[in-house]
């Protein structure tokens, strides 16, 4: 009875189940903390986020470890990071995916959405939303979401292995799971709800530690071609490599073109001012500043 008493008294009680997708972030774990999780190729990037009663995010205590698809430590890690920041929470990031354009058929229902967001629909869920398209369809051992892009008839769909993400739910362990997430879609989503013209400014590139993001936009607004590449992007330095070295990863798509670039780094702080450098160096006056999160940062605002 007590402890119904200061629950109610805290808020506690009146706040959604922190494990249930269907409510935002924010309102789930207002007045709590949680960590972030971002699995990559080569490293796990983790953050101890503190989400304030008016339902603002903190983040501090970046930390990255390298991992190896031979020796894979990140349940070591995150049971570490997590016991010593007194973390009982964790949202899911993977950076590692393929995006592909489809034409949709319609949004899905409330039902369907919430197994999107937690990446558990099956094959025939999917086309049922993405729709009979011949240039697209779910390949065995993937899940997908797609991404409607608003007023066309064109959407995203970014696709992820069933063996990545059971991997970073299994490491996770105890830990209360709040979401299977991917740093380049929640930047999107973010983007489209909070300020749809940015996305029809220019094309976009995404940079994050562990991934790259290219989206080649029209002038009205149309998506007209993506892709992800989740090899590392930036050295610790805050260097571009793969947008200056022999294997520029699709960059020749901004270079080559005239229209702007949206250009948003999903960096750590500290990682960012030589990275700014280095893209304003590339892309001179085309350049226009997406946002200043990072890509723990824009998992949990999406």
């Amino acid at each position: 009875m007590i402890k119904q008493i200061v629950e109610i008294l805290n808020g506690k009680a009146l706040r959604p189940d922190p494990a249930d997708v269907r409510y935002p972030l924010s309102e789930r774990m207002a007045g709590q903390s949680f960590m972030v999780a971002i699995f990559g190729k080569s490293c796990l990037e983790m953050a101890a986020v503190s989400c304030d009663m008016s339902g603002q995010f903190t983040v501090a205590d970046y930390k990255y470890e390298a991992i190896s698809q031979t020796d894979r430590r990140e349940a070591h890690f995150i049971q570490t990071y997590a016991s010593e920041q007194k973390l009982s929470h964790c949202l899911i990031g993977v950076s590692s995916c393929v995006v592909s354009i489809a034409m949709t058929a319609g949004t899905h229902p409330a039902d369907e959405a919430t197994k999107f967001a937690m990446l558990t629909a099956s094959a025939a869920e999917a086309m049922q939303v993405i729709g009979k398209d011949s240039s697209y369809s779910v390949k065995p051992g993937k899940r997908v979401y797609p991404l409607q892009n608003a007023g066309f008839e064109r959407q995203l769909v970014f696709e992820f292995d069933i063996d990545t993400l059971k991997t970073a739910q299994a490491a996770i362990g105890g830990l209360t799971c709040l979401g299977i997430r991917c740093p380049a879609l929640s930047w999107l989503r973010m983007v489209a709800r909070d300020n749809p013209k940015l996305l029809a400014s220019g094309d976009v590139a995404l940079l994050g530690e562990q991934f790259s993001f290219i989206l080649q936009t029209s002038p009205d607004g149309e998506w007209r071609a993506a892709s992800v590449n989740s090899s590392p992007t930036v050295t610790p330095d805050g260097l571009f490599t793969r947008m200056t070295g022999p294997a520029p990863v699709k960059a020749e798509i901004i270079r080559d073109t005239d229209r702007a670039v949206v250009v948003s780094l999903l960096l750590a702080p500290e990682r960012k001012e030589k990275a700014t450098d280095a893209a304003a160096a590339i892309l001179g006056s085309r350049i226009i500043e997406g946002t200043k999160l990072s890509a723990v940062e824009a998992l949990c605002n999406e």
